[in-house]
């Protein structure tokens, strides 16, 4: 499976995360804030449910157990 690595998990990178989870890819996603580390799952599987008419094939958890946060 190909990975990539998203640097801050605001608007943007919450979007990338997304985009290569649901392409399939192992993401892994970095940000400094807590408070932004703690939502982003949550964040992301929002944004998964809102554009399920792309990949309608691609369940949320399917995206959601993909993208993953590491510390550095």
């Amino acid at each position: 499976m190909p990975h990539v690595a998203v640097v801050g998990a605001g608007i943007i990178g919450t979007s990338w995360a997304l985009v290569f989870a649901r392409a399939g890819w192992d993401v892994r996603v970095y940000a400094r804030h807590a408070e932004v580390r703690e939502s982003l799952h949550e964040r992301l599987a929002r944004a998964a449910e809102a554009a399920a008419a792309i990949a309608p094939t691609v369940t949320v958890d399917d995206i959601t157990q993909r993208v993953r946060i590491v510390p550095t």
